[in-house]
């Protein structure tokens, strides 16, 4: 008997309205044949390369162009020209703000001081509290500078609070790397007039808690405005085991080579075994001066050069650059950033947003979240498309073919994609009013251990991220060359630096092309409606079954061979996942659902 099942059900009430917002994406990552941060040996891509990609069935593409070599500007105008003719938008990384190279990869970590949201603990002071954003319950983090009103603040007033340490041990064991230069900055205002050099306000101290070894600086008030917020750089140090040193001339054990080797992708690689020394932060109080503290911020080298404003005349060249062209999309400000490069790339993000401003603000920045912590990601980074990477299939997920491949499959997909990653990156991105736009995993890797998905099995990761809310789909990678003895990846296409030849078929023998590319086409023609549709609900049917007006059960069944009757599966064996969806005038309405 052949077991019938399916990956994706959902309704469509179609409107004969349709949305005047952008397209629903179809993209793809690594345009052009060098993969990895931006090329700077990229060579002009033929018409029947762009051809090639656009046959399969996309309006979104990433380039990786280094402008700086080649007349980088000129070719990457050109590119775009070819974009454009094919009514494709062009996701933009460049030289000029490479994530890596250029700007680094700035590190900042920040601290509250109002109240024990973090790890550290207040003494003095009272914390002052807006409610969250949307007046969703959110830890507190999320909160930190959402805007310069600094909506959670620690306030301290003379004759009130009494003397002493407003907030300790602000930084949680082995967090921060040993062997590198930070700056300590906090974020303050005071709230009264006074204006005298020698009226100390805060203290702000760094302690190694090994050794009792502190650094310190003192805060006066005429440092200060009254009701102006400002950051200031408290001090530099070096941390170690066993600093806090004060000498800039101390090398850090840090440098940058190519580990994967792929050209021109130098990796973050500190050197030797990597310590994390516990240390403390505190500030004190005086008593003397009214003040309220936002937050403490430790900035490593390349975080500070870019909070300083380094990097800002590289960051405007790139936009200015191309912002005019109709075929940029939009521009790429980092990878896959991790918690602490967060508030660097909303720095990035705010300053590309910056010079848009005035007819090209929908050219924004972007940028990959690995999938994880999506409401810190989105909160912090201030992005205004959460753009995900999911890679849920591992060497170890049994092939197409082998015994009990269906209910593995099913349970890999209910494990390690839907509950730990669609459903919270559709919640918060709900949330923070963003469209969602997600990458399945469309290839294999050896560094990482990856095994090619089958056509079916992107097909499932497409549907199930529909079927979540997603507005977008794009592939990584389009073209993933072999590079040294590290990376060998199939993707979509089998030869992409001798030409553009697609992957017509996968290891399992089914038509990976073909099959991507009339979903890819299907997906277009209902792009406008799902554009429409915001998500409220899903349900995998083998958990749960949905409670709503239209569909109440759903079933599966075995369907024999010679017999028109169906056996019905049990619930444990059925997989379908319906998607609930309401459209913006129609949301009060109980009646009508998607």
């Amino acid at each position: 008997m052949k077991k019938v099942f399916s990956f994706f059900a959902v309704l469509f009430l179609v409107s004969s309205l349709f949305s005047q917002q952008e397209k629903f994406i179809i993209g793809v990552d690594w345009l052009n044949p060098i993969a990895g941060p931006p090329a700077t040996n990229f060579q002009p891509l033929s018409g029947n390369y762009w051809d090639t990609a656009k046959s399969l069935g996309i309006n979104y593409a990433a380039l990786n162009i280094g402008e700086q070599n080649y007349n980088g500007v000129q070719l990457i105008r050109d590119e775009l020209t070819k974009a454009a003719d094919r009514d494709i938008k062009i996701f933009l990384y460049t030289y000029k703000i490479n994530w890596g190279t250029t700007t680094g990869r700035p590190r900042r970590w920040m601290y509250q001081t109002e109240d024990n949201y973090d790890f550290g603990s207040h003494g003095t002071g009272v914390s002052v509290h807006q409610p969250p954003v949307n007046g969703m319950p959110e830890p507190h983090w999320s909160q930190v500078n959402v805007d310069e009103q600094a909506p959670n603040f620690l306030r301290l007033t003379t004759g009130i609070h009494p003397i002493g340490y407003a907030a300790e041990d602000l930084i949680n064991d082995n967090e921060i790397p040993d062997n590198f230069h930070y700056d300590v900055k906090i974020r303050i205002r005071k709230t009264v007039s006074q204006g005298s050099s020698s009226v100390p306000v805060l203290k702000v101290v760094v302690i190694n808690k090994t050794n009792e070894l502190p650094q310190e600086r003192t805060i006066f008030a005429n440092e200060l405005q009254q009701n102006v917020w400002k950051e200031v750089n408290a001090f530099r140090f070096y941390k170690s085991e066993i600093g806090p040193f004060t000498e800039d001339n101390i090398e850090e054990q840090e440098v940058m080579y190519d580990e994967l080797g792929i050209l021109g992708v130098p990796d973050f690689t500190i050197v030797g075994e990597v310590t994390n020394t516990a240390y403390e932060i505190k500030v004190y109080w005086y008593g003397q001066v009214s003040c309220d503290i936002d937050y403490i911020a430790i900035d490593d080298n390349s975080s500070n050069n870019l909070h300083t404003g380094i990097h800002d005349n590289l960051i405007a060249t790139t936009v200015n650059n191309f912002k005019d062209h109709p075929g940029l999309g939009n521009i790429k400000v980092a990878d896959e950033p991790e918690y602490f490069n967060f508030l660097p790339v909303r720095y990035m993000n705010e300053k590309v947003q910056s010079y848009l401003n005035g007819g090209y603000e929908d050219k924004h920045a972007l940028s990959f979240n690995n999938g994880r912590i999506s409401q810190r990601y989105l909160a912090q980074t201030k992005m205004k498309v959460h753009l995900a990477d999911v890679y849920p299939i591992f060497p170890s997920v049994p092939e197409p073919g082998t015994s009990n491949y269906t209910n593995s499959i099913q349970d890999q997909f209910q494990d390690d994609l839907v509950s730990p990653f669609l459903l919270p990156q559709i919640d918060w991105s709900n949330i923070f009013s963003t469209p969602y736009w997600f990458t399945p995993q469309a290839h294999s890797w050896t560094v990482p251990a990856l095994r090619e998905p089958s056509a079916y099995e992107i097909k499932a990761m497409v549907n199930l991220s529909v079927c979540y809310g997603a507005k977008g789909i794009h592939y990584f990678m389009f073209s993933q060359p072999k590079v040294g003895n590290n990376i060998d990846g199939h993707t979509l296409l089998d030869d992409n630096l001798n030409g553009p030849l697609p992957r017509y078929y996968d290891n399992y023998g089914y038509e990976k092309w073909n099959i991507l590319k009339t979903l890819n086409h299907k997906l277009s023609n209902i792009g406008n409606e799902l554009l429409k549709l915001k998500w409220t609900n899903g349900f995998s049917i083998h958990q749960a079954q949905p409670i709503c007006k239209y569909i109440t059960n759903i079933e599966s069944c075995y369907l024999p061979s010679s017999e028109g009757m169906c056996a019905i599966d049990p619930t444990a064996s059925t997989y379908v996942e319906l998607g609930l969806f309401k459209k913006a005038d129609e949301s009060s309405n109980p009646n009508i659902e998607h």
